[in-house]
């Protein structure tokens, strides 16, 4: 299983787009939406795959990133992000 941070900017009619975009996220049954435009993502697909099925759901002057996360650090977090972590990620 594959870890992944996809983070968004909208230009092109952000609060139209927002909705369509939130929905192509939780598409995927491991998402968890970390910050507004920042999302993390687990699944078995490569990050080139989930970016190219979330890049259908933007338009052409806006931004995605999608890549993996191999690990990192975090404060100020909830408790949902925690556990979402502690369920796919390997703490060592």
């Amino acid at each position: 299983m594959n870890l992944l941070v996809a983070t968004f900017e909208l230009f092109d009619k952000p609060q139209e787009n927002y909705d369509e975009l939130v929905n192509a996220f939780r598409q995927y049954p491991h998402a968890f939406e970390l910050h507004k435009s920042t999302w993390l993502i687990v699944t078995e697909l490569e990050a080139g795959s989930v970016y190219e099925s979330i890049a259908n759901h933007i338009g052409f002057d806006d931004r995605l990133f999608v890549g993996e996360l191999k690990n990192g650090f975090w404060s100020g977090a909830h408790a949902e992000l925690t556990e979402f972590l502690r369920n796919f990620w390997s703490f060592d």
